[in-house]
């Protein structure tokens, strides 16, 4: 409802309570309209009197005020007898000229002392209607309006005969009539001048007044498209109005102030039903969108109350799950540039910054200035964006996405944005809530992942939970971006959302791009344990079950942790924390458990695990590499060539690793770098002479890699 009005604000029909003119300040307007035609109506000649203002200024409200407040009189001499005729209810000029009649003659009350003036009426009616057959009005071709003329050829009565009938009846009951005829802007032009004709030449009765209404740029238009009027010379059709019209009222155009008051209170009232917070963030960002542009726009009641009820129609389905300003900012441009709205959902990648992997070699380089303007300036004009308003649009666009204002702009070099918050249009996953206005099937709502949370944290299963972790891994960079939001370092529950997530990480794909959600996983639960005292993060390591993918997220952590206290000069030397011997340990054990299994033939959930052991417990390694190769398990070529790193492109899908490079430190402290050198002294002469240094890593090419490097490494120096 609206909040001062009490009237739906889904309605685009005029108002008809005293709030709008309160609202609007328009009841002195108004008093003074009805002072006016009461003026008129105590004199017994017809005139004509104008209302007009643009469309939407409301003059179909102040027309509904007037008609109430002239039939709810008081007065009992000569008490107002009000009709409103609408042109717009009858198709075509004979139809339009009979209703023109019948609407004034069914208007009366129906008592006896009227019968004669509807009869009266009637017969005006039917002796007017030769005229349009007889090309009476020049630029109206009305032939065959009313089939009245044979009447009028027979003598049986003239028209000024029986207006004078009419009239006399019109004196007899000393009531005024006043005909209001309101949108006469949207009549074709041939109904334009028969509906003038009609009040010119046949409706100027004694007692009967006329009030119209319309958007006088319009009117001037449609006559300038009539023969009579022609379009080369606007102020003849001017001139012809002041014929028709004796008094013009013009609708009190809104003041600034008016129009900032209403939207404030609209939003507020938004705000309030929907419980939106307002922030001063959230203040600031509206105030820019309105002051920059919306204002110019937002100028008569109609607009306003069209916009409002867009949003009002719409926030219930979305809200607590888009950003607020965003959604009013939306709705402006759905209800105002409808164009711009749909183009906005074919230019998504280019708005929210989807990674295009094709650019990834021009990150660095300067941008092409004139070529963004350019796609914009085409943007805006497919759009059919009035050229004096594309820099207020170019403005609220930038409100909504970041990328598109640094595309407007003069900058030479590439977007850097900070990365867009949750729930803004300029985040890839919400962009799409803003236009399907709800949560699309494919996604989980902010209240879902909330509740779902809640149940996480407590350690409980719950639907909602259970909704999440289906979703998971397919949305898996969504619902970690969700959770990142409501888990508080403080919190006291946060260990059971640390252990959620260590369990949910196995199930995560390997993906070789930046929105790799293993990685996103796993600094997620970095920025947890880093915060964690000793002994919470020791229970939580100490509560899970350590297959290999989940020491795999435990190992960045702990060693997130490790470097975090070297920064701060907290690691005591030679004492490793509780949580390095229970990292250390339990990867051991997972490569005990491989057995005799060669390196080469180690899986790659278990393999990751030698990087971190060999970091925090290298001696253990130098142990567990001694045993095996000791036993004659399998050579030290094959441990060697498994250390071989290997870098995989970005972006590519199924990526092949490639050989990469071989740390001679490490692989001193694992197996020794003089056992390595005697192991394969025998083998060196047969290695190929070309093996590129990015060539795949299968086992013979780490083989003849490792081979190549020793090789190297034991030539004399001058022939190297």
């Amino acid at each position: 409802m609206d909040p001062i009005d009490g009237v739906p604000s889904f309605s685009d029909d005029p108002l008809r309570e005293r709030g709008v003119g309160h609202r609007l300040d328009r009841e002195g307007f108004i008093d003074a309209v009805i002072d006016l035609i009461e003026k008129v109506g105590s004199q017994e000649n017809s005139s004509v009197l104008s209302l007009i203002g643009s469309w939407g200024s409301g003059k179909s409200s102040i027309l509904n005020r007037v008609s109430d407040r002239l039939r709810s009189s008081g007065r009992r001499e000569r008490a107002w007898v009000v009709t409103e005729f609408n042109p717009w209810y009858y198709e075509g000029l004979s139809a339009l000229q009979t209703g023109f009649f019948r609407e004034i003659s069914s208007s009366v009350p129906s008592g006896r002392s009227w019968r004669k003036f509807r009869n009266r009426m009637a017969d005006l009616g039917d002796a007017i209607a030769p005229f349009g057959s007889l090309g009476g009005l020049v630029g109206v071709d009305a032939s065959g309006v009313i089939g009245g003329v044979s009447s009028l050829v027979r003598g049986a009565s003239s028209v000024e005969t029986v207006k004078g009938q009419v009239e006399a009846e019109l004196q007899k009951a000393n009531r005024p009539i006043l005909v209001i005829i309101d949108d006469v802007d949207r009549l074709d032009p041939s109904e334009l001048l028969m509906l003038f004709k009609l009040i010119r030449l046949a409706g100027r009765l004694r007692n009967v007044y006329y009030l119209l209404a319309y958007d006088e740029d319009t009117l001037i238009d449609a006559l300038g498209r009539t023969g009579l009027i022609g379009d080369d010379s606007p102020r003849r059709a001017i001139d012809y109005l002041e014929k028709i019209v004796q008094i013009r009222l013009d609708v009190p155009p809104l003041r600034a102030e008016q129009i900032s008051s209403w939207v404030d209170e609209e939003v507020q009232t938004l705000a309030a039903r929907h419980d939106v917070e307002q922030t001063s963030e959230f203040e600031a960002r509206f105030s820019r969108a309105y002051f920059g542009h919306l204002r110019h726009r937002l100028v008569t009641p109609r607009a306003i109350k069209r916009y409002f009820a867009q949003v009002d129609a719409f926030l219930g389905q979305v809200r607590g799950e888009v950003d607020f300003v965003d959604f009013l900012i939306i709705s402006w441009l759905r209800a105002s540039e409808p164009l711009v709205y749909r183009g906005l959902i074919q230019h998504r990648s280019r708005l929210v910054g989807e990674f295009d992997w094709t650019l990834l070699g021009s990150l660095d380089r300067k941008r092409d200035v004139q070529a963004d303007h350019d796609f914009w300036r085409r943007f805006f004009a497919h759009a059919r964006v009035d050229e004096a308003r594309v820099d207020g649009v170019a403005d609220l666009l930038g409100l909504l996405f970041p990328r598109f204002s640094h595309e407007w702009s003069d900058s030479l070099h590439s977007f850097s944005g900070p990365k867009a918050v949750a729930g803004r249009i300029s985040n890839a996953d919400y962009f799409d809530r803003f236009f399907a206005v709800g949560v699309p099937a494919e996604d989980l709502s902010d209240l879902l992942v909330e509740a779902a949370s809640g149940q996480i944290l407590d350690g409980r299963s719950g639907a909602e939970r259970a909704r999440l972790e289906d979703a998971w891994p397919e949305r898996a960079t969504l619902i970690m971006t969700k959770l990142e939001r409501g888990w508080r370092q403080d919190e006291p529950r946060i260990l059971a959302g640390l252990t959620w997530l260590a369990t949910q990480f196995p199930r995560l794909p390997e993906r070789y791009d930046l929105a790799d959600p293993r990685k996103q996983a796993q600094w997620f639960g970095r920025d947890i344990y880093v915060n964690l005292s000793d002994q919470d993060a020791l229970t939580f390591l100490s509560a899970l079950r350590p297959d290999p993918q989940v020491l795999q997220f435990c190992s960045f952590l702990v060693e997130s942790a490790i470097r975090k206290r070297e920064e701060e000069s907290r690691l005591v030397e030679g004492l490793p924390l509780p949580t390095e011997i229970w990292l250390a340990e339990s990867i051991e054990r997972v490569f005990i458990g491989e057995g005799a299994t060669n390196p080469l033939d180690y899986s790659d959930d278990v393999w990751p695990l030698f990087w971190t052991w060999a970091r925090i417990d290298a001696a253990a390694v130098n142990r567990w590499a001694a045993g095996h190769l000791d036993a004659g398990h399998w050579p030290s070529l094959d441990l060697v060539a498994r250390m071989v790193t290997t870098a995989i492109p970005l972006g590519v899908p199924n990526p092949v690793p490639r050989l990469s490079d071989l740390d001679l430190e490490l692989v001193d402290r694992v197996v020794g770098l003089e056992r390595v050198d005697s192991d394969v002294s025998g083998q060196i002469g047969g290695i190929p002479k070309s093996l590129p240094r990015d060539a795949p890593a299968t086992p013979e090419n780490r083989r003849n890699y490792v081979l190549d490097v020793f090789h190297a490494r034991n030539r004399p120096s001058n022939d190297r």
